[in-house]
């Protein structure tokens, strides 16, 4: 999941600036910002509510559907980006000279360290959340009187 964040988030950044055009891209950032905050709020609750209701096993399957749900109306936009140029080279070798040039170029590596501490040590926090939660605050269970419709 770290790793899809990490190439997910980069490449969304890149096509919300394709898909609305230089001149509304400040409105669409910041609603683009707007609804990932709210569902990095949202989620956690919803989420800890379908693994009560349903178990972990049924909620596990209810998340996949909505990546699937997700990616279904990714493929209905209309912008498209264009096909790059076929290369001759093999792909591992582009990505090793990729890294390569990352390596070389000090602003470049930097940026990758700090991106890599930083999902290290978010996702290690979010784990430790969650066990802070489940047993120091006794949020392992919903109230007795919870129920979905």
């Amino acid at each position: 999941m770290g790793v899809g964040f990490v190439v997910g988030g980069s490449a969304a950044q890149v096509f919300v600036a394709q898909l609305v055009g230089r001149e509304h891209l400040l409105d669409a950032q910041s609603k683009f910002a707007a609804t990932d905050s709210m569902a990095r709020l949202v989620g956690p609750g919803v989420a800890g509510m379908l693994v009560q209701a349903l178990t972990a096993p049924v909620a596990v399957p209810v998340n996949a559907v909505s990546f699937v749900s997700s990616w279904w109306n990714l493929c209905y936009l209309k912008k498209r980006d264009p096909y790059p140029a076929p290369s001759s080279r093999h792909p591992l070798r582009e990505m090793m000279d990729s890294i390569r040039m990352v390596r070389n170029h000090k602003v470049l590596w930097a940026l990758a360290w700090g991106t890599a501490l930083w999902q290290i040590l978010f996702n290690g926090y979010l784990a430790l959340q969650i066990l802070f939660a489940t047993h120091q605050l006794d949020m392992s269970e919903l109230p007795p009187k919870f129920s979905l419709p």
